[in-house]
């Protein structure tokens, strides 16, 4: 349960930097355990990721952070299509693995 709060302080943290809202949609376990996965479980990954999102964000003018400036984020980092991200695919966890970090698995 710990490293799912250090996430939501890091997401809660910058984007309070920002002025940015956060939903509890991206404050529960689901969506933590999915930018966990996206980033390999990787701390330095995941503050990328976050800045990324939030960048997102900024640029459309927002007050809330969406999963879909993580899906946005994701695809311009990693040129595939929003709906394959980890953050809103349904098979993110067999999709996304922690020894390939930004590259999808499905020829394995």
């Amino acid at each position: 349960m710990g490293d799912y709060l250090t996430l939501n302080t890091i997401i809660g943290s910058y984007a309070d930097k920002e002025d940015i809202e956060v939903p509890d949609e991206l404050r529960d376990i689901e969506f933590l355990h999915r930018l966990a996965t996206a980033a390999a479980f990787r701390w330095g990954l995941v503050f990328e990721i976050v800045l990324a999102a939030l960048q997102v964000a900024i640029g459309r003018g927002a007050r809330e952070l969406t999963r879909r400036d993580f899906d946005k984020a994701w695809a311009k980092k990693t040129g595939t299509a929003e709906i394959a991200s980890p953050f809103s695919s349904p098979n993110y966890r067999s999709i996304y693995r922690r020894d390939r970090p930004f590259e999808e698995a499905y020829l394995d």
